[in-house]
Order: C-alpha cells, then structure tokens, then sequence
C-alpha cells in the first residue's frame, strides 16, 4: 500500500479511537468508578488499621467494632473482584478498542475521496461505540457502578447511624475515634458527587458524532502537507469527473428527447408519402387523405423538422459551454490558498453547471417539449375525427411521442404540473394565458390546461399555461 494510504488510515483509526470513548456512553467517568472505589477502600483500611491498634472503652469500642465490620466485608468483596490492582473497565475498554483497530487494520482502504473517508470512519465509529456503549451494562461495568451506589448509601447508613451513635459516646473527645469519624464523613462527601454524575451519564442519550466539516479538518490536519496536496488533487479529478458525468447526463437527456422527435418524423414522412395522389386526375374524395388532413401532417412534420434542427444546433452549443466550464475548473491549478476553500471552489463550479443546465433544460428542451403539446391541442385535435385509418395512426403516434417524453422526463427526475380543471390558480405553478368568464367557474378557477409546466427535482422552473376564470 502507498504510503500516504497508510497514513491516512493511521489517521482515520486514531480518530475513530478517540471519538468511540468521546461520543459513547462508557468514557472517563465510567473507569474513573473503579479508581474512587479503590480510594473508598483504601479509606476502610485505615479506618480499620486505626481501629484494630487502638483500644476504646465501652460503649465506643462496640460501636467501633461493629463499624469494623462493616468496612472489613466491604473490603473483602472489592478485593475478590480485582485483578492485580487493574482498571477492570479500562481494560476491557481498550481491549474492544484494539480490537477494533486491529479491524480496521484488515480493512485498510485504498478510497481516497473524503466523503467515502468519511463513510469509512463513520461505520467503524458506530461498531466500536456500540460495542462502548453495551459494555457499560455489562458484567464488569455494571458490577462497579451498582457496587459504588451501594457503597454510597451504605456509607450514608453508617454515618447517619453509627458515626451520630459514636459522637454521643466520645465524652471524653478522643481524637483517634475524631478522625476516624472525619474520614467517613469526608469519603462520603467526595463519593456524592461521582454517584450523582455518573447516574445523569448512565441516562443520558448517545452523543453525536463529528461532522463532516469537523472530520475533514481534523483528518487534514493529522496529515503531512504533502499527503493533503495528493489528497487535494484526487479531490479535484472527482469533482472534474462529477462535472462531465453531470454534462453527459444532461447530453443524454437532449439526445433521448430529440430521437422520440426523428422517430415521430419519419412515421409522418411515411404517412404523407400515402397522401400522395398518383396523377393529376385522380379524384381528390378517393385520395389516401383529405387534402386539408394532409396539409395539417404536412405542417406538422415541417414544425418538428424544425424542432430537430433547434435541438441539434442548441445541443451542441450547451455542450460546448458546459465544456468550457469543466476546462475552466480544470485548469485551476490547487494551491494551498484554493485548498482552504476547496469545497467552496468545487461547488461554485457545481452550481454554475447547474444553472447552465436549468437554462437549457427551461429554454430549450421543456419549451420544445410544450410547443409540441399546443401542437396536440391545435393542430392534432383537428384529425381526431377523421376516417382515415392512416391519419389516425398517424395521430395515435403523435399522442406516443408525448407519452414518451414524459417517460425519459420522470426517469430524469422531472415532474409535469398539470392542473386539473377546477383547481384554483396558484402564480407559483400556474401562468394565465387568457381570462374568461364562465358561468360554471368560479373566479380563479382552471378552465383548461393549455400546456403542462414543469419540476426539476422539485424546483419549478416552468409554469403551466392555463385558462382561468375572472
């Protein structure tokens, strides 16, 4: 593996590591449990040493003894329950942790793109967090944590009971039993607050992890500069590469358009060619088509000749500009100044591509798209009634041809708005071409959808043309 792939791995892992303990339930509260417990315990010892080399009269030594006791079970339970003096939770802990490493460390990745990076980082945090975040209900971390709270209200048992009983005894202000005393009372004091924190910790909700801004910082900033310049560059043949696909894609949606449109044609052409009369004298009643019918598909062929040729120059001038913007993007050399502002950089040659797009898209394609459908309400409507089986094949095939468009502009994430009649106007979707008064509608009512509008990926960018009442 390439070097700077190892170190941005090295990378990834190290903060993979120290967001697991951050954003998980477990983290220094919790091993801090077992280090008080051995403070706690270590109080019992000298309270019990103390105890044990020193003699008391009655009813002091009973109370004392009994105290003692106590202490003595306590400390019995905690030592049976560690290991060698180590942190239980830590170790357990930074086991899960290495583990996880370890994982990561099998899995070494080779993407280089800071969105997968991130995508990476965020699957290994979540494993390990969850792993986290279950061992502070298992075993070893819920025998601490009980074990403390019992301690704490034990202890606050004992202060409130048999230390109270021991003041009353100690007429003779013996300063061996003070301070035995005191340091109960102190442990306890000390002990309330970790309890308390511990309990909110417990309950709390799981925090939120890094975002990406805050990831790619940190992660470009754990990195050699020389490894950020690399990682810079590949970003930037993405993003070059994301523009072209965006261009393609929007080439494509031209091209599929335009081909329903020659398809469309060539169906006409062969249509009109039936039309034909074969002499001059040939009775025009027993022609193929009526001449009117025939001058109608003749028209109509001559308009979509023309949407062809509009479509075909107005492609190719869209692609050339697009083309121009992708070079322009090219040909700006990363700097370490441009690094600081990569990602604004990126996205405002990402926007002015996308507005490139919208234009074309609205100026363009959609506008030929609802030409040709005032040329279905106008044009086609009149051969509707024919009785020539020609004519209405020819109709059926250029009521398809709409069908189809709006097939490819579904599939491209483009939505027709087409208003059903009696649907009230709305400025943002509707344009009123002519305003009628009709006894059937009330004021602002849609009479009749003269052509549909248009949504690209929610946003309109067309407005439907309609006629409403007044």
């Amino acid at each position: 593996m390439s070097a700077y792939l190892e170190e941005i791995n090295r990378a990834v892992s190290a903060l993979v590591v120290a967001d697991a303990v951050r954003f998980s339930r477990i983290g220094e509260n919790d091993e801090a449990v077992f280090e008080h417990l051995s403070g706690l315990v270590g109080v019992y010892r000298r309270v019990v040493e103390i105890a044990e080399v020193q003699e008391f009269d009655e009813p002091v030594a009973a109370l004392v003894s009994g105290i003692c006791e106590v202490l003595k079970s306590r400390i019995r339970e905690f030592e049976e329950n560690a290991i060698d003096g180590e942190n239980p939770i830590a170790a357990e802990k930074n086991a899960i942790i290495q583990e996880q490493l370890a994982s990561l460390s099998a899995k070494t990745s080779t993407k280089t793109d800071m969105p997968e990076i991130f995508q990476r980082y965020n699957e290994s945090l979540r494993v390990c967090q969850q792993r986290l975040d279950d061992l502070s209900t298992r075993k070893i971390t819920g025998f601490y944590t009980d074990l403390i709270e019992r301690e704490w209200e034990e202890l606050g048992t004992i202060i409130k009971v048999q230390v109270l009983a021991l003041e009353e005894a100690n007429t003779s202000d013996n300063l061996t039993l003070a301070s035995i005393m005191g340091a109960l009372r102190e442990a306890y004091q000390q002990l309330c607050p970790v309890v308390e924190n511990l309990q909110s910790i417990l309950h709390s909700p799981v925090k939120d992890s890094r975002t990406f801004e805050q990831f790619e910082s940190e992660i470009y900033a754990a990195l050699a500069p020389e490894t950020v310049e690399l990682l810079r560059g590949m970003e930037y043949k993405k993003a070059e590469y994301n523009l072209r696909l965006a261009l393609g894609a929007e080439i494509l949606l031209a091209e599929e358009i335009t081909s329903v449109f020659e398809a469309t044609l060539m169906l006409l052409i062969s249509t009109l060619c039936q039309a034909k009369p074969h002499t001059a004298a040939q009775n025009r009643e027993a022609s193929a088509l009526a001449s009117t019918e025939s001058e109608i598909l003749d028209g109509i062929r001559e308009t979509i000749e023309i949407k062809i040729l509009g479509l075909r120059e107005n492609m190719q001038a869209f692609k050339k500009l697009g083309n121009e913007t992708i070079k322009a993007f090219a040909e700006t050399k990363p700097t370490p100044a441009i690094f600081e502002n990569a990602e604004r950089h990126i996205k405002s040659f990402a926007e002015l591509l996308e507005k490139q797009k919208i234009r074309f898209k609205k100026e363009i394609l959609l506008y030929e798209i609802c030409t040709y459908e005032e040329i279905l309400a106008h044009s086609v409507s009149r051969l509707r009634g024919s009785g020539d089986t020609a004519v209405l094949g020819a109709v059926e095939a250029l009521d398809t041809a709409l069908d189809e468009l709006n097939v490819i502009l579904k599939k491209n994430n483009i939505s027709v708005i087409r208003p059903a009649v009696k649907e009230m106007f709305n400025a943002k979707e509707h344009e009123i071409l002519v305003a009628e008064k009709h006894s059937d509608f009330e004021k602002g009512e849609i009479i009749k959808v003269m052509t549909a509008g248009y949504r690209v990926e929610g946003q309109v960018v067309l407005r439907a043309n309609v006629v409403a009442a007044r």
